[in-house]
């Protein structure tokens, strides 16, 4: 009930005393009070919109704050307290909007920044969060939450160097805080600090054992140096603290598959699209497992294959599985075509990291590479030796292509897909007179062409041969060649050397 001996001021005052000892309820029963006295009231109106979400009544805050803000509209953390509240409530424009105004309204409001950047994030506008999250960090240098989603956003953005230093600054500030060692461990693989990363894997570990994202990154780390045991703990420690975790679980069926536990690995898959049945990669692998011959590996499970691979890929492929395909195919076309012969457009067809640009950049006038997986196309990038960049489809890449190629090359990319009908039809449609086309397959002999427990495809030779001769080209040579090494045993394929029959 009111009481009348007290004045306005001493009513707030009250309040504010009141708040200090978080004597919620008293504050709200004041500051009504207040309103009792004077119904527009800017201060009591804000605080009890700030104090109804708290409370978690984010309609009941709108409201106060709309009210305070249709009385004094240039008070810069009414707006900010407006945007947390929209944001809340999932109307992220006006969220933004408010935000927004209440940067213009005072530039220094550090918070408000860092909201806005959070919006900025969520829309995927990573640059204009990067903006705010940096405003927000240089006006308090002291939060570390700042530095860390400045990180988030310029990793995203696939500013490794600039993301590591902001996962250091917020260590820096906070050595407790375990996601921000997470990331750094991230960042530090990225520019290959291999060592570095997984002590901070390993920090974060020590601040939270049950941090799972920590233990699946750490598993990443030592499966891509061959460490399977190292790897089977840490992804078994995931899963334990996130039974949900899909992607764990996926990789751990992975590491059973490599260590011929067959059945594991097939209950593990299992578990997968028990969790996700819309997971590609796991799907797959249920059917190479089960011997089930699809028509191509999913996109998603070659992007994310070759993602993941993308840091160690080219010293794992050249110097564990001896991967020689490139330079096999450059030797046979340096042998059917007289050297002089510079071809004006190649496209690299999976071109991953480079390694068949490198090895034909010599005999081409325009180079252009395409692939699935991002990661693999930043190393490809860093070489400097394509013309052209695309991620993407092949098939897709043909289709929309504008462009004519006199060369195709399609080194251990091919495994990854079963029928080859569709991409021959796609290259066919823009090659130039006489164009060439190399390939590396693995090899099959009693079916056109099969899905392996691997995971890739094998292809005959007479089903290369009439493939090819369907679309107008003709085999120049096909030699047979070990394609890669797989657990120290050779696994036998064809390198092939096509050229189209007819001229434009």
């Amino acid at each position: 009930m009111q009481n009348p001996q007290l004045s306005i001021d001493q009513l707030l005052q009250e309040a504010a005393q009141a708040l200090n000892a978080q004597r919620l309820e008293d504050a709200r029963n004041l500051l009504q009070q207040v309103l009792e006295l004077d119904a527009s009231h800017f201060d009591a109106l804000h605080i009890l919109g700030v104090l109804a979400f708290q409370k978690g009544s984010p309609a009941e805050a709108e409201d106060f704050i709309r009210r305070a803000l249709a009385v004094d509209d240039g008070f810069a953390e009414a707006h900010y307290n407006l945007g947390k509240v929209l944001r809340e409530r999932g109307r992220l424009k006006e969220a933004a909007e408010a935000y927004q105004k209440a940067v213009r309204i005072n530039d220094r409001l550090d918070p408000a920044w860092f909201n806005l950047g959070l919006v900025e994030l969520e829309w995927g506008h990573h640059p204009q969060a990067v903006d705010a999250f940096r405003r927000a960090a240089e006006i308090d240098p002291t939060d570390p939450d700042y530095p860390f989603n400045l990180g988030n956003a310029l990793s995203t953005l696939g500013d490794v160097k600039e993301a590591r230093r902001q996962f250091e600054r917020t260590v820096f500030l906070d050595p407790s805080y375990a996601h921000a060692w997470n990331n750094l461990g991230i960042m530090l693989r990225e520019c290959g600090e291999i060592k570095e990363a997984m002590d901070a894997y390993q920090r974060a570990l020590d601040i939270n054992p049950q941090f799972a994202d920590a233990h699946f990154n750490l598993g990443n780390l030592y499966e891509a140096q061959g460490n399977a045991e190292q790897a089977l703990v840490s992804y078994q420690q995931a899963v334990k603290a996130n039974p949900r975790f899909a992607k764990a679980y996926n990789n751990l069926a992975n590491i059973y598959y490599l260590q011929m536990e067959m059945d594991r690995a097939r209950e593990t898959y299992e578990t997968v699209l028990e969790i996700d049945p819309a997971n590609h990669t796991a799907r797959h692998m249920m059917d190479a497992l089960r011997g089930a011959t699809t028509q191509a590996a999913p996109a998603e499970y070659v992007s994310r294959l070759f993602d993941k691979a993308a840091p160690e890929f080219e010293e794992r492929l050249v110097l564990s599985l001896k991967y020689q395909s490139p330079k096999e195919l450059r030797q046979m076309l340096d042998a059917l075509v007289p050297e002089e012969k510079v071809f004006d457009c190649a496209v690299d067809l999976g071109c991953g990291t480079g390694l068949s640009g490198e090895a034909f950049k010599s005999r081409t006038r325009r180079l252009v590479g395409v692939d699935l997986s991002a990661r693999m196309l930043q190393k490809a990038r860093e070489k400097k030796i394509y013309d052209a960049l695309h991620e993407g489809g092949l098939v897709e890449f043909l289709d929309q292509s504008q462009e004519k190629f006199d060369l195709y090359l399609a080194a251990d990319v091919l495994v990854y897909i079963g029928d080859l009908d569709p991409l021959f039809q796609a290259a066919r449609k823009r090659a130039t007179g006489s164009a060439w086309f190399l390939f590396s397959v693995e090899r099959v002999d009693e079916t056109d062409f099969a899905l392996r427990p691997t995971g890739r495809y094998a292809h005959s030779r007479s089903y290369i041969e009439s493939i090819a001769d369907k679309h107008g080209f003709t085999c120049m040579a096909i030699e047979e060649t070990v394609v890669r090494m797989e657990r120290d045993e050779p696994i036998p394929g064809y390198n092939v050397v096509t050229r189209l029959k007819e001229t434009d």
